[in-house]
């Protein structure tokens, strides 16, 4: 895959990450409003803290492109008014669309200030094409976006599978505004190519 490929399904996968989390931060908090104290009027601010457990789906409309459907799936979340901060248990989220399948799993997630996502524990995102077999699947145990500086980081190591190429690393960091990527720390590069002849 060109660089210019991968510089898009990295950002491709940053937006959605940053567009499913804090999307979800709000519906979840709008939801809980709603349904956990049904006498009293529901607000778009929580003043408070929340915690709920067993487990929660929620569907996330796409108002302007129906084609776009998202869940998500936790075990546990909770929500800390003071310090504007959310954690998720046994984070699991799918984004379909027309053309792709974005998949994002991971032990832990926390949220501060609708800024920063940091994902922990088995971090896989995926990006799965409907029509090819170029998958696209970034591996790591943990993973933080920052929405300030748009930067994806991680400090530990990391793996990036495509179709022909495997590249891994001690740590990983993009600036989605430049462009720029790299890999660092006993970084290594496995490359097949694809084969044109056919056997009968």
């Amino acid at each position: 895959m060109s660089k210019s490929k991968w510089l898009f399904t990295l950002l491709f996968i940053a937006f959605i990450i940053v567009f499913l989390v804090f999307q979800t931060h709000q519906i979840v908090i709008t939801s809980l409003l709603k349904t956990n104290n049904k006498n009293e009027k529901a607000t778009n601010t929580l003043t408070s803290s929340w915690l709920f457990l067993n487990g929660k789906t929620y569907q996330i409309p796409n108002k302007k492109n129906p084609e776009i459907q998202n869940y998500i799936t936790t075990t546990k979340a909770s929500f800390k008014s003071a310090s504007q901060t959310s954690e998720m248990d046994e984070f699991f989220t799918i984004q379909t669309r027309a053309n792709q399948t974005l998949i994002i799993t991971s032990v832990k997630g926390k949220t501060k200030n609708k800024k920063i996502l940091d994902l922990s524990g088995n971090v896989f995102i995926e990006s799965i094409p409907k029509n090819s077999d170029s998958i696209t699947l970034l591996k790591t145990e943990q993973i933080t976006y920052n929405n300030s500086n748009k930067t994806i980081l991680s400090n530990t190591f990391t793996e990036l599978y495509q179709p022909n190429l495997l590249i891994m690393g001690n740590s990983f960091f993009a600036n989605l505004v430049t462009s720029n990527y790299e890999f660092k720390g006993n970084v290594k590069t496995t490359f097949l190519p694809y084969s044109n002849s056919t056997t009968n």
